[in-house]
């Protein structure tokens, strides 16, 4: 295929949609199909490829182009047996205590301390063309992998997923399950696809707890002074009335006095008087 203007990326595709071949040389124009298939319903891809960078070569995008087609299909008059058909994906099993989400409905979220299933959008049949979406998990993280099918190609160049953490990524494509993999702080999960070719996607199941915050000693509080309690005075005898005798009232219960000098006490003063005690004077 080639012999025009573009840089011809092509792959033979068969019906259920799943990529058989692929070819896109480098420095070379044109791409090469040679692959023993069985009889049945196959269709030949052709889009715009790519080379180095746009400031060193271009992009699929301005990959533009007329090229022609030539070959020959042989062996076809014995029927081949029909090609058994994948299982029809199933549903993943919940997480206990988990919901499911895709990663469109929450790209650009941080969701911190949780547990959900993420399935790319359109699980099972096929995950939307040229998306980029990405959310963040913060805690200590374990995310497994269950089901995974992206587009294959050579250093996941179309589509693929990306894991980044503490400083370093790492990038998967195909239908091989990432690893199961532990993560503690930040960990983003990124899904990229181009404009075409899009498999049934992936389901990953994620666990997070929470970081234990870093514990602050208390601010030791001083005590508030509290004010001395006062002291009640001491008792001071009383200054005598000139000429008079001190006497108490029980000594002189019920006693009538008329012209005289005296001062009196209750008993027991400075101590205390008696409980019980009904006296008096009159003068």
């Amino acid at each position: 295929l080639g012999g025009g203007m573009l840089d011809v990326d092509a792959a033979l595709q068969h019906s259920r949609g799943n990529v058989l071949v692929r070819s896109n040389p480098t420095a070379d124009r044109r791409a090469f199909i040679d692959r023993t298939v069985p009889a049945g319903d196959y269709t030949l891809v052709v889009r715009g490829g790519a080379e180095g960078t746009p400031s060193r070569g271009f992009s699929s995008y301005s990959s533009l182009g007329n090229y022609g087609i030539s070959g020959t299909v042989t062996n076809t008059g014995t029927p081949a047996p029909p090609t058994p058909q994948p299982p029809t994906p199933v549903p993943p099993t919940p997480v206990p205590g988990a919901a499911y989400l895709t990663l469109r409905q929450n790209n650009g979220a941080t969701i911190t301390g949780a547990e959900f299933g993420f399935l790319s959008d359109g699980w099972a049949s096929e995950y939307p063309s040229e998306t980029d979406v990405a959310v963040t998990l913060e805690g200590n993280c374990e995310l497994q992998w269950t089901s995974f099918d992206l587009e294959d190609s050579e250093n996941c160049k179309y589509d693929w997923i990306l894991i980044t953490s503490g400083g370093s990524s790492q990038k998967y494509c195909g239908s091989t399950l990432p690893p199961t993999a532990s993560f503690s702080g930040s960990v983003t999960v990124a899904l990229h696809s181009d404009e075409g070719l899009e498999k049934s996607g992936f389901d990953l199941e994620f666990r997070c707890n929470a970081a234990p915050p870093t514990p602050t000693p208390p601010t030791p509080t001083p005590p508030t002074p509290q004010p001395p309690t006062p002291e009640p005075p001491t008792p001071q005898p009383p200054t005598p009335v000139p000429g008079a005798a001190y006497l108490t009232l029980r000594e002189n219960n019920g006693a009538t006095f008329v012209g005289a000098v005296f001062g009196f006490l209750s008993d027991g003063w400075a101590t205390e008087y008696p409980a019980e005690t009904d006296v008096e004077v009159t003068f």
